[in-house]
């Protein structure tokens, strides 16, 4: 969506022997925002 400067993009992660393929938000600058569950995982 440039009309906003925001991207899609998707990728595969495995946890916990689970492969799942999730969609991702981008900024113009590539920069990634992270979901809810990500950031709950890293903490």
């Amino acid at each position: 969506m440039p009309e906003v400067g925001l991207g899609i993009g998707r990728e595969q992660k495995t946890y916990q022997r689970r492969t799942r393929e999730r969609l991702y938000w981008y900024d113009k600058n590539d920069t990634q925002y992270t979901t809810l569950e990500v950031q709950l995982l890293s903490l």
